[in-house]
């Protein structure tokens, strides 16, 4: 029994946070304990996922589950990184609630 309610409460006191990746080209592949990324299809990046941070992919995107906010933080920021986003071409990696409005490409008036 209580193997049963520490089992519950490891689950409701789980952090989590959702990013997308956006761009032509782009792609994120689970395997095991590491992520491949492929960036403008050419770049392709590996790396390891921390073993107190657990990734799997949702309909839209990919979310991240893990019990220290702090490390999740610096997990996702560390990814961010990789690919931060582009303002103007609506490229990279996108946290969910992350603010970044687009901008207007700059006029070439002569």
């Amino acid at each position: 029994l209580s193997l049963i309610k520490l089992y519950t409460e490891f689950l409701i006191n789980f952090y989590n946070k959702k990013f997308f990746i956006q761009g032509p080209g782009f792609f994120l592949r689970i395997a095991k304990h590491n992520l491949f990324f492929k960036f403008d299809f050419v770049n392709l990046l590996k790396t390891s996922i921390p073993k107190h941070i657990l990734i799997k992919k949702y309909e839209k995107g990919y979310i991240c589950y893990s019990l220290s906010k702090q490390h999740l933080n610096s997990y996702l920021s560390f990814i961010q990184n990789f690919k931060f986003p582009d303002v103007y071409k609506n490229k990279g990696i996108w946290l969910e609630n992350q603010e970044l409005s687009l901008k207007k490409p700059r006029s070439t008036d002569y």
